[in-house]
C-alpha cells in the first residue's frame, strides 16, 4: 500500500500549478451546472474536466473551434483536462509494463466505481497504483464519495472527479463530511447544519 501522505506532486501545467490531491469539477459539455467561471476562480479552482466524447457531440468541434478552443468556449483561463490521457486497465503483466513505460504526463484509472464492494474497489485501485510510476499523477475517474477520496488518496491517487457533488447541489442537497442531506429533510428552523 502506498501511503504518500505528504508526497503528492504539484502539477506544473501551462495555465497554473495544480496542487494534488485535487477533486476537479466536471464540465462534461464545456459548462458546469449552476456555477459560473468567476465563482470557480473565486474558489481557487485550478483545473476543470471536460469529456471529449460529449464535447464532440455537443457543442461540437466546429463551435469549439470558432470560440478559439475549449478555453475560449468556457471563458476559462485556468487548466482543463479532457479525457483522452491513457485509461489504465488491468492487462497481463507484459502489456501493463509497456503501458507504464510510455512517455505520457499522467495516467487515468477507469472502469471502477460501478457498484463494486468497497473492498474489491480499493483492491483494484491498489493493484493499479502499485504498477504506475510514482512520479506521474494518477487520475481516478468518476470517484467522488468522501470516503473513497480519502482512501484512494492514501492508496496513491492524485486526481478525482465525479458528477455526484454537482448533482447533489443542483437537487438542493449538500454534503457534510460523509453525510448526505437533502434540503427538504433538513428544514428545522434556526439549527446549524451540524446539529
Amino acid at each position: 500500500m502506498d501511503l504518500r501522505s505528504t508526497q503528492y506532486p504539484l502539477l506544473t501545467l501551462s495555465h497554473c500549478a495544480v496542487s494534488t490531491p485535487v477533486f476537479r469539477p466536471v464540465g462534461t459539455q464545456g459548462t458546469l451546472k449552476d456555477i459560473t467561471v468567476d465563482q470557480l476562480q473565486d474558489l481557487d479552482c485550478q483545473i476543470c474536466l471536460g469529456n471529449t466524447y460529449h464535447l464532440g457531440m455537443r457543442p461540437g468541434p466546429e463551435l469549439i473551434e470558432k470560440a478559439n478552443g475549449l478555453h475560449g468556449f468556457m471563458k476559462w483561463s485556468r487548466n482543463l483536462l479532457t479525457v483522452i490521457i491513457i485509461i489504465f486497465k488491468l492487462f497481463p503483466n507484459t502489456r501493463r509494463t509497456k503501458m507504464t513505460k510510455r512517455d505520457v504526463p499522467g495516467f487515468a484509472i477507469g472502469g471502477l466505481s460501478g457498484g463494486e464492494e468497497k473492498d474489491d474497489f480499493w483492491k483494484m485501485v491498489t493493484l493499479s497504483t502499485d504498477h504506475l510510476p510514482r512520479e506521474k499523477p494518477r487520475y481516478l475517474m468518476g470517484v467522488g464519495y468522501a470516503l473513497d477520496l480519502v482512501v484512494c488518496g492514501a492508496l496513491g491517487c492524485d486526481m478525482f472527479d465525479c458528477v455526484f457533488t454537482t448533482r447533489t447541489a443542483v437537487s438542493d442537497g449538500f454534503l457534510l463530511a460523509s453525510l448526505s442531506v437533502r434540503a427538504q429533510s433538513y428544514m428545522r428552523p434556526f439549527k446549524g447544519l451540524d446539529q
